[in-house]
């Protein structure tokens, strides 16, 4: 927990919590039908980025030995992950998308505005819960290894 604490810990995620909320903030902003106020939104996506981040920042560098950014990556892997993305998006789109899209039409984005929007938000928020789980499962596998987990 003390890592948790740091000060350069919960810069960095104040820092990427609003990055988070910036870019969810489109998606908030043009959402229909809301029962809360935009702000409010905002501000408790902010706080649970924080939270997450806090938990990312905390623990991915000390127990995977990684940076939790990797600005090089070489070819092989980027290329990859390229196809994979790729091939699934092709499926999701033959395979799933056209019934779907006639049951819950809503979920569908009809211009390029709402496209941006849920694109942004899905990439601010999911690749953020996977990071902070991916650190929430080492720290645990971890813990169960040693007594302390500070």
């Amino acid at each position: 927990m003390r890592s948790l604490g740091r000060p350069e810990v919960l810069k960095s995620a104040i820092l990427a919590g609003l990055g988070s909320a910036l870019i969810c903030w489109l998606r908030i902003a043009t959402a229909p039908h809301q029962p809360y106020p935009v702000w409010y939104l905002e501000a408790v996506v902010l706080l649970g980025s924080i939270v997450l981040w806090g938990f990312v920042f905390a623990w991915h560098t000390q127990y995977t030995q990684r940076p939790v950014f990797t600005w090089k990556v070489s070819m092989g892997p980027l290329s990859l992950a390229t196809t994979t993305g790729l091939a699934a998006a092709l499926f999701w789109h033959f395979a799933i998308d056209s019934w779907l899209r006639v049951k819950v039409p809503e979920d569908y984005p009809t211009t390029m505005e709402q496209w941006l929007a849920m694109t942004f938000f899905s990439l601010g928020l999911k690749q953020l819960s996977w990071a902070s789980r991916r650190s929430l499962g080492s720290s645990a596998y971890l813990a169960g290894r040693s007594r302390r987990l500070y």
